[in-house]
């Protein structure tokens, strides 16, 4: 089986940008996504309401596809923040992913992708990392309580802390570190490394995934664009590959690849926390139809899978 047979591609519903304005219709907006048998997997913002919930669910179910439930930009635009330092804010944020693991379980998601919040400075980090471990830890133990015929895995989404979002994690060894610490109570607590994150952070991609390990459930594909700052995409945006700017190319994509299939990424079961989803966090611009950047997409990972397959 190749590379490519072994994954399980997928996309953020940023790919459709109707979709933040009109969650009541997320089933039709995204049938471009259900209905292409080349995408085994998306990733889905909260709904709070059942009966979008229940209809959704349905129809990924059919459509075989495999769904992300992530919460941490609609978190952040509530306030609520799991590391946060003051006590009322963490457990409300707490109290709130509950109902929003209560969600995904409806829905039938199989990851829970979690963002963390703004980066306290080096003095408050420590306090910042108790928060989180607890919050993290009670969080995993509560998917636990509440399981069907599996249990979520709650996965941690890294970004950068000194470019462009400035969130708290962070680096990926300090991520590790407080999953290592969340998984002594629980086993359910993961890492989502997202290409274009581990790169803005300076890290490099494949060294960071061998480190994980299999502390990862998911991991994102996605471009950027730092290099010049007059770019109206500069930063953490997420544009389409191939646009002029872009920093992420197939090569970088490959040796990604190539490190999550060393550790054995894609060759996890279906009992297990991990889907072998490779999800595609693309924000199209004007002029930039979704099914022409779907295409895209697709033609740049094919391109990284035999690049990695051949070992260049």
């Amino acid at each position: 089986m190749s590379l490519l047979e072994k994954m399980v591609p997928g996309f953020t519903y940023h790919i459709i940008p109707a979709i933040a304005k009109n969650k009541p219709d997320i089933v039709e907006l995204l049938k471009p996504i259900i209905d292409d048998p080349a995408w085994g997997g998306v990733q889905i913002p909260p709904l709070s309401n059942d009966d979008v919930a229940c209809r959704l669910g349905h129809a990924l179910q059919v459509g075989g596809m495999t769904a992300v439930y992530g919460v941490g930009q609609s978190l952040a635009r509530a306030g609520l923040d799991l590391h946060a330092l003051d006590e009322g804010v963490r457990v409300a944020s707490v109290e709130q992913t509950k109902k929003y693991i209560d969600e995904a379980y409806r829905i039938g998601a199989r990851i829970m992708d979690l963002n963390p919040g703004k980066d306290p400075g080096p003095d408050l980090r420590p306090k910042a990392r108790a928060a989180a471990i607890e919050s993290l830890s009670v969080l995993c133990e509560y998917a636990q309580e509440k399981a069907t015929d599996y249990v979520l895995p709650l996965s941690m989404e890294n970004f950068d802390r000194e470019v462009d979002k400035k969130f708290y994690l962070g680096p990926t060894s300090e991520t590790i570190e407080i999953v290592a610490e969340v998984r002594k109570r629980a086993p359910n607590m993961g890492i989502t490394p997202d290409i274009a994150h581990l790169m803005i952070m300076g890290e490099d991609p494949a060294a960071s995934v061998k480190a994980a390990g299999d502390m990862i459930f998911h991991a994102h594909l996605a471009n950027y664009i730092i290099a010049d700052k007059s770019d109206p995409r500069w930063g953490d945006n997420h544009p389409p590959f191939w646009v002029d700017g872009s920093e992420v190319f197939a090569a970088h994509m490959a040796a990604y690849l190539a490190a999550l299939h060393e550790i054995g990424y894609f060759d996890s079961g279906e009992s297990e926390y991990r889907r072998r989803l490779v999800t595609f966090e693309i924000r199209p611009g004007p002029e930039e139809p979704s099914p022409t950047v779907m295409a895209g997409s697709m033609r740049v990972l094919k391109r990284a899978a035999t690049l990695a397959e051949s070992g260049k």
